[in-house]
């Protein structure tokens, strides 16, 4: 037997299905197919709606000793359950206990920490995004920019991937931030997975100016800033509505320096200009 001969409906199937049900129904039409379906649950209301819908197959992700014990109870015989995540060979015993019928254990096979990426798409992955471009750049700032993330927004979302790892990942040292360990062994995984989806995702859909939302940092002259970007805002207007855009006035013997570390330092006059539904911004750097 292979995973090819069997379906596993997940978060992202759920949601993608529009629920649970609606989720179970369409791998149902697949049912010649494969030997079984199994459906992830992560509360006992998720549980109720798969026991009415017919699933014989749960998983219970994530839940605690205390409801597994209130979702077997709740299950009653009516389908097959199966505890999964954050189970050691400690707590195996405890879990069984509750009456399940399947235990998976991950250190059965690997002596690693789990790592908990649930893989929601709107969340975990930028966060992902935010490790492989401090991977690849070991700078806070420059890879902020690059991703179109503050510096502070930035901290915050290495602060939850490091809380997700219960890792470091990145120490301070003279020149930038250096991986650990940990971090190194997950960064080609990361990238491969990043280059899949947006692989995906490109095959789906170009590009959308009037969806867009990023910043575009510009360094332009006094002169560049009075004739060039009225214009180019005009244009946004019509065409990205939602972009922004950060005008920086540098003296000339700056500029090197602020393109090379994606950070305009200490001696810049710099203006955000937003759509015409946008506060205008200014500040003195």
């Amino acid at each position: 037997m292979g995973l090819y001969d069997a379906i596993l409906i997940k978060e992202n199937h759920i949601a993608a299905c529009g629920g649970l049900t609606a989720a179970y129904a369409a791998a149902k039409r697949l049912s010649d197919k494969v030997s079984f379906i199994q459906v992830e649950v992560e509360t006992l209301t998720q549980l109720q709606e798969a026991i009415d819908a017919g699933v014989n197959m749960v998983l219970l992700d994530n839940m605690s000793l205390e409801q597994t014990k209130e979702a077997v109870t709740l299950a009653a015989g009516r389908c097959s359950l199966e505890v999964s995540g954050g189970v050691s060979l400690d707590t195996i015993r405890q879990c069984a206990e509750t009456g399940v019928d399947r235990i998976s254990v991950g250190a059965l096979i690997k002596d690693i920490t789990a790592i908990d990426f649930s893989m929601r798409f709107s969340e975990d992955l930028n966060l992902l995004r935010v490790f492989d471009d401090l991977m690849e750049d070991g700078n806070l700032t420059r890879a902020g920019f690059r991703l179109g993330l503050s510096q502070p927004a930035m901290s915050h979302s290495l602060a939850k991937l490091r809380k997700i790892t219960g890792n470091a990942l990145f120490v301070r040292v003279p020149n930038g931030m250096q991986p650990t360990d940990l971090a190194v062994s997950m960064a080609p995984s990361v990238r491969d997975g990043i280059q899949l989806l947006e692989s995906a995702l490109e095959t789906r859909a170009g590009f959308d100016p009037k969806a867009c939302k990023i910043t575009f940092q510009i360094l332009l002259s006094d002169i560049g800033e009075l004739v060039y970007l009225p214009r180019l805002m005009n244009r946004l207007r019509e065409e990205a509505p939602a972009v922004n855009v950060r005008a920086l006035v540098l003296p000339r013997e700056a500029y090197a320096e602020a393109f090379v570390n994606g950070d305009p330092g200490g001696h810049s006059k710099c203006s955000t200009y937003g759509h015409p539904n946008c506060s205008t911004l200014a500040a003195v750097i």
